[in-house]
């Protein structure tokens, strides 16, 4: 039995508990737990030749498949701590993550190594890395591991470099992973005993491994023992993903916000996904039109459930859309169809700030904050600040404002607010407002110049300036009203689905 709450022990403790169930589905690969542990293991004594050890950096390259959680997992058995590379963001960015967390070795696919050729302590997966975790060997001596071990995730960058942010193996489980399907447990020890004592979910995760949505809810499904099942495709193929939920007995799947929602919504037939019980967003919220929708098309569906939060505060808040609601998608803890993101729940620590560290009032607004089992802070930055009691506060950036009866609305992201000569304009009201005329397919809204608003467009059909206005003007006050339309084929996303706004502000010419 673990214990300690380091993620390695957890997962071995797991393991022995329940050493024949199927731990990953990852395209053809089936692995059990046992399976899992053994690869992982040998791996790490790889990483371990490589000159691998406790502290060290590991950068993993891939998109998501098996091997992505195995050198994870090696990592951690090492002590190391392995380093979330997105396969898609721009080689600046790229090689800045890789100085920046000062990587003593690279592990990925070799297509994508092939990025940083001045990269040279590194394997790639296929047959060197298949050579490498071939023959049975165990760790050369125990690892006495602990909670304190470093577990760093970066940002997905998509409103300026990507950060590095440094957490506890202990905190990032509590936080992040440790009790999202199942109670908060109370010793190392019970997480293997409730593992072997319940039958396990089949969590289907779409979001990628590379976002820290993809880890936190793949780690939340390994230690309560559940079934992995990763989607592997080069981009999101909604019937694909139908396809493979069905084939698998999907209980939940994992998505990133509308972005993959809405075209999986489209996707399913009547009769399908009949095994489904929840549909879970992290990184990007759910629009409330898109959550009525999935609980109209799949009958059996019990919640859909926004479980959104940040790298630096883990799992803040929480809403759930329930089976129960109205049509229209209002109520039922869950926002309005336009998605304005109202009846979220906070998570333990979790509160709106007004001024400084003094709590909003209800109908106040704020920032949204954390304390408790936060991160540390940012890797080769400042651990984050202290209220005047010592309490360490992660606030990453969300305005949120308190309503009556103690639920949260979250109002945007503070780096996104526009200001215009008529006032502040929140950028993700004006998205939710654009996106619902039927023209378009996405939308992302910045400013442009002169502070203007500007609407940066995927339509699928024709779409005008004075239509998209004439269709904001009576959702949106006058000022927010987008006055400049800028029509592309594709709105640039992070692989969790976050819109990339130093591209849109490209776009709109700023």
């Amino acid at each position: 039995m673990s214990r300690t709450f380091n993620l390695a022990d957890l997962f071995e403790s797991v393991a022995r508990a329940v050493p024949s169930r199927t731990a990953l589905v990852a395209g053809e690969r089936r692995l059990t737990y046992r399976e899992l542990d053994e690869r992982a293991t040998r791996f790490a004594c790889h990483l371990s030749g490589m000159r691998v050890g406790r502290g060290d950096r590991v950068g993993i390259l891939a998109r998501n498949r098996a091997e992505w959680k195995e050198s994870e997992l090696a990592c951690f058995k090492l002590r190391a701590v392995p380093v979330n590379l997105d396969h898609r963001c721009r080689e600046d960015d790229l090689t800045h993550v890789l100085r920046d967390s000062g990587c003593a070795a690279l592990v990925g696919e070799a297509g994508l190594l092939a990025r940083v050729p001045w990269f040279t302590n590194t394997i790639s997966y296929g047959p060197p890395y298949e050579r490498a975790v071939a023959l049975p060997r165990s760790l050369p001596e125990p690892q006495e591991r602990s909670g304190d071990d470093h577990y760093l995730i970066y940002t997905a960058g998509t409103t300026g470099r990507p950060k590095g942010v440094l957490w506890r193996h202990e905190d990032v489980f509590f936080a992040a992973m440790g009790s999202f399907v199942s109670e908060p447990v109370a010793s190392a020890e019970q997480v293997a005993e409730n593992a072997a004592a319940g039958a396990g979910l089949r969590m289907l995760v779409c979001a990628p491994l590379a976002q820290a949505a993809g880890q936190w809810l793949g780690w939340t499904c390994h230690t309560t023992g559940g079934t992995l099942i990763l989607w592997t495709g080069r981009g999101f193929d909604p019937r694909a993903v139908v396809r493979l939920a069905e084939a698998e007995r999907a209980q939940v799947v994992v998505l990133t916000g509308d972005a993959m929602a809405r075209p999986l919504l489209a996707a399913v037939k009547p009769g399908e996904l009949a095994g489904l019980m929840a549909v879970v967003t992290g990184a990007a919220a759910m629009s409330g039109e898109t959550k009525a929708g999935l609980l109209a098309a799949v009958p059996g569906l019990a919640a859909v459930v926004d479980a959104l939060g940040a790298a630096e505060s883990g799992l803040a808040c929480q809403a759930m859309g329930a089976g129960f609601g109205p049509a229209d998608g209002a109520g039922a803890g869950f926002g309005p169809a336009d998605g304005s993101g109202a009846g979220f729940g906070l998570a333990d620590g979790a509160a709106v700030l007004a001024d400084g560290f003094e709590l909003a009032a209800p109908g106040e607004e704020g920032v949204l904050g954390r304390t408790g089992r936060v991160a540390r802070g940012y890797w080769n930055g400042a651990d984050f600040p202290c209220d005047a009691r010592g309490r360490r506060w992660a606030v990453p950036g969300d305005l949120a404002r308190v309503e009556d009866d103690g639920s949260v609305t979250l109002l945007g992201r503070v780096a996104n607010v526009i200001r215009t000569g008529g006032g502040e304009v929140r950028a993700e009201e004006v998205e939710a407002a654009v996106r619902a005329h039927p023209a378009v397919y996405d939308a992302v809204v910045v400013g442009g110049p002169e502070g203007r608003v500007t609407a940066v467009v995927a339509p699928v059909a024709p779409l005008s300036l004075a239509e998209l206005a004439a269709h904001c003007a009576g959702r949106l006050d006058a000022h927010a009203v987008p006055g400049v339309l800028r029509l592309v084929s594709e709105i640039h996303r992070s692989p969790a689905g976050q819109p990339d706004y130093t591209w849109a502000r490209n776009v709109a010419g700023t």
